[in-house]
């Protein structure tokens, strides 16, 4: 299977999602004409890596874990939809032995994006990690 790797775009943000190092990482802004086309090559990608790791046992299962960085400037409410649904299908990789941290960078004073990435922590049940950036 290969990595997931998209350009950021003025609308899209940038997809780099490592198999390699199990880093999966959303940055630039987010805000698509059409939302769930853009995101919909995500979902399949983790639709197929889902079946992936159904089929293949990990290395070492005990020490494998998702780290998700979200890195956003900016993201409209359609996307945040389409954000939790990315981390519960996250979440369910759980049952091949995978662990998830999410780990949510903005910029020093964006209370906004701050109170917003709370928020879609509370909708998935996950306890993000938060990075103010300077």
């Amino acid at each position: 299977m290969d990595n997931l790797n998209i350009p950021p775009t003025d609308f899209t943000p940038g997809v780099n999602f490592n198999l390699d190092t199990l880093t999966f990482r959303l940055s630039g802004v987010s805000r698509p004409e059409d939302v769930r086309d853009f995101y919909s090559q995500i979902i399949d990608w983790l639709v197929d890596l889902e079946k992936y790791f159904s089929k293949n046992v990990l290395e070492n299962p005990d020490t494998n874990k998702i780290n998700m960085e979200f890195r956003l400037a900016y993201f409209n409410s359609a996307s945040s939809k389409l954000i939790i649904e990315i981390l519960n299908r996250l979440k369910q990789f759980k049952a091949y032995g995978i662990g998830l941290e999410v780990n949510w960078y903005y910029d020093e004073g964006d209370e906004q994006m701050y109170d917003d990435a709370e928020e879609l922590a509370e909708a998935c049940d996950l306890d993000f990690i938060y990075y103010e950036l300077s």
